[in-house]
C-alpha cells in the first residue's frame, strides 16, 4: 500500500490518505468591471474529482462557479454597488482534483 497513514496514541487511524491526495491545478480570476464571465478548459480535471476554493471579498458580490467536464466557468450573478470601487480587482478561485 502507498500513501500516508497517521495513528493516535491508542492505535486508531486518525488520517488515511492512501488512495487520494489533493492536487492543485491552477487559478482562475475574473476582473471587474471588464469581465462578467470567464471560462477555461483544463483536461487534467478528468483525472480526479474536481474541487475549488475562494476567498470572500470585502464586497458582497456573488459569483457562480460551474465545473463541467474539463470546463470551469466563473460568472458574476450579483454585483454590489461598492464593487465599482477602483480598488476592487476581481474574484479568484484556486482549483484542482483529488
Amino acid at each position: 500500500m502507498q500513501g500516508l497513514q497517521v495513528w493516535d496514541e491508542h492505535g486508531n487511524v486518525t488520517l488515511d490518505i492512501s488512495s487520494r491526495v489533493t492536487k492543485v491545478l491552477g487559478f482562475l480570476s475574473i476582473q471587474k468591471p471588464y469581465e462578467e464571465q470567464k471560462t477555461i478548459t483544463d483536461a487534467r480535471l478528468l483525472k480526479g474529482k474536481p474541487w475549488f476554493a475562494y476567498q470572500q471579498t470585502r464586497h458582497h458580490d456573488v459569483v457562480d462557479v460551474v465545473i463541467s467536464g474539463i470546463t470551469i466557468t466563473l460568472k458574476f450573478i450579483y454585483k454590489s454597488s461598492s464593487s465599482n470601487d477602483p480598488a476592487y480587482r476581481g474574484y479568484s478561485i484556486i482549483y484542482g482534483i483529488y
